[in-house]
Order: C-alpha cells, then structure tokens, then sequence
C-alpha cells in the first residue's frame, strides 16, 4: 500500500567490538504497475445475409506488468442481436492471462433471421481484474438480402385430348428472408403448343410467403398421341428456382371411337339384312 516514489535503505555492517564498520545506502524507485490490454482483430468489417452466423477472430494481450484475469464485454450491439465470446466450443466470459502471452478468441454473432438489410457494428472491451479497460473495438457488419426461390406443382402427371387444353397450379414459395420482385414464370413446351400463364407476373413477394400461378396448355388438333414434357421454372430479378417437369400424355378424342364403333354396328346391321334376304330366297 505504498504510494510510488523513492526511497532509501541503509545498510550497516561492524565488528563485534564495534571498531570496525562501515554503511551502504540503497536507493528504491517504486512505481505503479500497470495494465496494458490490447484487442486485435483480424477482420473488423464483414458482409454477410441476413439470418448467417458472423464469427470475428480476436486476440486478447496482456502488455502490462502483472498476470491478470481479464472479463470480456461486448458493450453495445443491435438490438436482439446474440454474440458470445468462444475459445474452441467453449463459451468464454472470463479468463486467466499471464503477463506477454495472449489468447486467440472468436466473437459469435447471430443476427434475427427478420433483419433488415443495412450496415450494422458491435462495440466490444476487455476488463482487467483490476478495471483497467482496453481500448474498445468497433466491429461492423453489412447484412445483404437472402433469396430462395422454391416451386412445386400440382401434378406431376396429366392426360389431354388432342385439340384440347388441360389446367394445373404451379405454387411458388419465397423460402428466402427478403423480398422477391419481378416474379414470372418460364416454361418450355413443344412445338406450337400454346400456352398462358395467369397471373402473368407479382411485383413483389414478401419473404416465406406463397403464391399460385395457374397454367394452361393447349395442343393443336394435328398432335401426334404420346408423351409429351411441360418445364416450368420460377424467376426473380434476384434468384430463381430449380426447373420442375410434368409428362402430359396427349390422347385422340373418345368422339371419333365412338363413332367408329357406331359405324361398324351399322355396318354388322346392314350384312344381317342382306344375309336374312338371301337365305329366304
């Protein structure tokens, strides 16, 4: 509990009887240690989409004169924001760092999946054993939009009668945490087939929302029976989904076996009474 400055000691030496002696003075400067904590961050400024984990790389030094037992405190960050200091898989609040040594810490931020976009920043501070601070470090981020773009139909297979145009829905889903403009979709279809698609296209879907588009493929009267594939892909201005297919089979019109049918029983009917005619005679 000595307050620093200088002071002096004198050291006596003498013989038994006294006759011999002589003295040393001895000077002491007693100082005040000190503690000296530095942060250093390897990356201070990150992008990153909005609901991603952010993880900045620090390293903690002791550059003072005693052992300490440091406290890290994250000192301000946007509201709702987790962020906890990592040494490892381990969670770290407070530790034990000697005297020139340092530490390699991570820094684990979590923003809300709901975040906005924008540019952010996190204020961190180590805290010695004996309050002395260190510098604050200002950490920022810049969260951009995360877009996903999911569809499904609503059959994967359908007949047609030749000539004829058949109905299905195409759901498309915003799976992604911000919005999505300029939605349309894109099929490919064979050759002079027609096709429309209703609604034509959205201005805008808000994030883990839903939409239904509904599409109409005509075929023209000269197909030829089979299979045929429809693909229908979803596109924004800021991303797309995968492609889906759905195996139409064309099939001739019921109408003309039935008439074909009807034609052949007129004929069987026709030979009978020509038959039975004969025969009498």
């Amino acid at each position: 509990d000595y307050e620093p400055g200088s002071y002096s000691l004198m050291v006596l030496v003498e013989s038994e009887g006294g006759s011999v002696g002589d003295t040393l003075a001895l000077g002491v400067e007693l100082k005040e240690s000190f503690s000296d904590i530095e942060i250093l961050s390897t990356f201070t400024d990150v992008t990153v989409e909005a609901g991603n984990t952010i993880t900045y790389p620090l390293q903690v030094e002791n550059n003072g004169d005693n052992d300490d037992q440091l406290t890290m405190n994250v000192v301000s960050a946007p509201d709702n924001w987790d962020a906890v200091f990592m040494s490892g898989s381990i969670e770290v609040s407070s530790f034990y760092l000697p005297v020139d040594d340092f530490e390699h810490l991570n820094l684990v931020v979590e923003p809300p999946s709901n975040t906005e976009t924008g540019d952010y920043a996190l204020v961190i501070q180590a805290e010695s054993a004996e309050g002395a601070l260190s510098e604050k470090i200002e950490l920022k981020a810049t969260v951009v939009g995360s877009h996903d773009v999911e569809l499904e139909l609503s059959t994967l297979f359908t007949t047609i009668t030749i000539g004829d145009s058949v109905e299905f829905n195409v759901e498309v889903t915003n799976a992604g945490l911000s919005p999505l403009t300029f939605l349309h979709l894109e099929t490919t279809v064979p050759a002079d087939w027609g096709v429309t698609v209703s609604p034509s296209q959205l201005a805008s879907l808000a994030p883990m929302t839903s939409v239904i588009f509904t599409l109409s493929a005509e075929t023209p009267s000269d197909t030829v029976a089979g299979d045929y594939i429809v693909t229908v892909q979803a596109l924004s201005d800021q991303a797309e989904s995968e492609e889906a297919d759905l195996r139409l089979t064309a099939q001739a019109s019921t109408s003309w076996g039935f008439l074909g049918l009807g034609l052949a029983i007129i004929a069987v009917i026709g030979l009978a009474i020509v038959f039975t005619r004969f025969k009498r005679r």
